[in-house]
């Protein structure tokens, strides 16, 4: 009778109010002040419970009671039941998936995909595309918990993985065992003659009246002939990383491009701990090093559950713990732990799933010299490749539609440029780790054949001379660092990335360009000091030199020496200086200009210059002002040249060349 009573309670668990059943109780006089609190030293997912106990115990005449109170409350519990019964019925014959133990439902995803669901039609699958580990199976199982939601399919539900299904080969149990949930008959045996065959026996069960509203979820397609053979003339639901599994179709499209958002890390973490205080400032920065990927926090959340205890005792050391493990991509935070290496099974399973071709697939692997972070443009591609633009666009596309990549269009450049995700450069490199000093050498030995061993002439396409050390480091190619004491190359580098990118190089690969040796360390610290002087301008005025400004430096400096002997060669007119230079340069005023400049001379010093510009303006500058003293206008043609008057107290402006 007991137990009869209180599974009669517990139909109301879930849509009652505690504090409102407490007041009742207290009312009723179920509860006194010691019961109240032995109630609340309970744990919150038992105090109710402990509640129905203590109703029990006071008798049938207060079961009586609340059960008038719960269904005064809740007058449709028989509904509800029901509901809750065919929500049951629904998950088991469905073969739905259960959901993470600390799922944290994603607010705007999950909208977007309900209102999906509601209008879907049977001629026109809801597709979700996105990376693997995103979340996208997630999301629609957890839509599709809504009771209310599943009414519109009339409960009649069939989730199917399709990730292992390569080919049609091995499909037939799988197609079978759909058949056999859908049909009112388990027991009834049937043996198809082949998959057509079976095919068609399912667009006939489907077309049942009871199953005129079904919904269908293929899981995790990745092969355009699997998925045809689930074409039965019903509602569907596609989950995929190919977004060309339908390339010919209408669709609703569902792109998963992001991964969890602070607010929904933060919340998984704490229900992995089970504490609703606020985590620690680090565990942000966890967050932040591993970019919000679903597949990630939910490592991280497995690792936080299983260690709860020891969290309690030291929270900050462990997420420091967990951030440095995750900032060199080591993603085995215990050693013990043998499913911390899915992260890379996956996506070799997805890799080899989705790239069949092996020329695509070799493509794919030389993306691993790329660094974390950095974006990849097509122009850096087609020089690994030796191939065109319109190819590597190709190929690029390709690998974006199987979200193997993430495409950027950057509207400056109005190109695309490219990305990789971490996780997949990290398994890409531990794929190539035997031979990716080979693919640094290809895309160097491809350079040295594009600009033929001038590394002044690299491409400006916003890679190559930022990230020329690293390839050549990489690619041990230890002879070709002599070129930072290459003028020319320090000044395409400067003005392609700035001074400050040239110095980060000088410092980073110090020992490679220098050998180790102390003159040539001596000489790459000159090169650094003339570097951090000079720089700026050199990267602000594109008509700067850097062989005027090494010109300038003292007679007995090798930057002098290396920039007279080119200027003796060149046949660009360079100028000595014929006073002597002090160390400092500081004290030389520069004067930054930015018009054309068409004529100039000095005026009563050396101090004061008188520039003619190709707008037909004449402006006096004094060395220690960075604007114009006096500006002088009256003609709109170039000024072709000035002349100062004996006493200097006049010039005069020549605009026209007659004879």
């Amino acid at each position: 009778m007991e137990e009869c009573s209180i599974s009669r309670l517990r139909l109301y668990s879930k849509e009652i109010n505690l504090d409102d059943f407490i007041d009742f109780a207290i009312q009723t006089g179920v509860l006194n002040k010691d019961s109240y609190c032995e109630i609340w030293s309970k744990p919150e997912k038992h105090r109710l419970d402990k509640l129905f106990y203590k109703v029990v115990e006071k008798g049938c005449s207060y079961v009586k009671l609340a059960l008038d109170y719960l269904n005064e409350k809740v007058p449709n519990i028989n509904e509800i039941i029901n509901d809750e019964e065919n929500f049951r019925k629904s998950t088991i014959r469905g073969n739905f998936p259960k959901l993470p133990p600390h799922y944290v439902k994603r607010e705007s995803l999950a909208s977007v995909v309900k209102q999906h669901l509601q209008e879907l039609t049977w001629d026109q699958p809801l597709v979700i595309h996105g990376m693997m580990g995103y979340g996208k199976s997630c999301l629609v199982n957890e839509v599709l918990h809504d009771k209310i939601l599943r009414k519109c399919f009339d409960n009649y539900i069939f989730w199917i993985n399709l990730g292992e299904h390569q080919n049609s080969d091995n499909i037939l149990q799988t197609m079978l065992n759909l058949y056999t949930r859908a049909c009112d008959s388990p027991n009834k045996v049937y043996c198809p003659e082949d998959i057509l065959d079976l095919k068609e026996r399912l667009k006939q069960l489907f077309l049942e009246s009871r199953l005129k509203n079904a919904l269908l979820i293929l899981d995790d397609v990745c092969n355009t002939e699997v998925l045809k053979l689930f074409d039965i003339g019903c509602r569907t639901v596609i989950t995929t990383q190919d977004k060309n599994i339908l390339r010919n179709e209408a669709v609703h499209l569902v792109e998963v491009k992001s991964g969890f958002l602070l607010e929904e890390a933060m919340e998984l973490f704490k229900l992995s701990l089970d504490t609703k205080k606020d985590l620690p400032v680090v565990a942000e920065e966890v967050y932040r090093t591993c970019k919000g990927h679903p597949m990630l926090i939910a490592l991280i959340g497995s690792y936080l559950s299983e260690n709860k205890t020891v969290f309690s005792m030291n929270d900050d050391q462990i997420w420091e713990y967990i951030r440095f493990m995750f900032s060199k991509g080591d993603y085995r935070l215990n050693d013990f732990d043998d499913d911390v290496r899915i992260p890379s099974e996956k996506i070799r399973t997805c890799v080899d799933q989705l790239l069949s071709r092996k020329e695509l697939k070799s493509r794919y692997m030389d993306l691993a010299i790329f660094m974390q972070d950095v974006n990849i443009p097509p122009e850096v591609l087609k020089i690994l490749w030796n191939t065109t633009i319109t190819d590597v666009m190709h190929t690029m596309n390709k690998f974006a539609q199987k979200s193997l990549v993430v495409p950027f269009y950057h509207s400056n450049q109005q190109r695309f440029i490219y990305g990789v995700h971490d996780i997949h450069l990290k398994y890409l490199k531990e794929e190539t780790k035997d031979h990716i000093q080979e693919i640094h050498k290809r895309l160097i030995d491809n350079y040295d054949l594009l600009i033929n061993g001038n590394y002044a002439k690299l491409p400006d396409d916003n890679y190559s001379f930022h990230f020329i050390g690293y390839h050549m480091s990489e690619a041990r190619e230890f002879a070709k660092f002599e070129m930072y004491f290459n003028l020319e190359f320090l000044e395409a580098k400067i003005r392609a990335v700035g001074k400050d990118d040239v110095l980060t190089d000088m410092e980073t690969y110090r020992d490679l360009i220098t050998g180790k040796d102390a003159a040539l360390d001596t000489k790459l610290n000159h090169y650094k000091e003339f570097i951090r002087k000079h720089g700026a301008n050199l990267y602000n005025f594109p008509k700067t030199s850097i062989i005027q400004y090494a010109l300038q430096e003292k007679k007995d400096s090798c930057i002098y020496d290396t920039a007279v002997a080119y200027a003796k060669t060149s046949p660009r007119l360079f100028f000595k200086f014929i006073r002597s230079v002090s160390e400092d340069l500081d004290e030389f005023q520069n004067i930054n200009i930015r018009d054309d400049i068409t004529c100039a001379c000095f005026v009563n010093s050396v101090k004061h210059i008188l520039l003619g510009f190709s707008s037909g303006k004449i402006k006096l500058f004094y060395e220690r002002y960075e604007k114009e003293i006096s500006s002088f206008a009256g003609h709109s043609s170039p000024i072709k040249n000035l002349i100062i008057s004996p006493d200097k107290s006049h010039f005069c402006q020549l605009v026209r060349k007659v004879w």
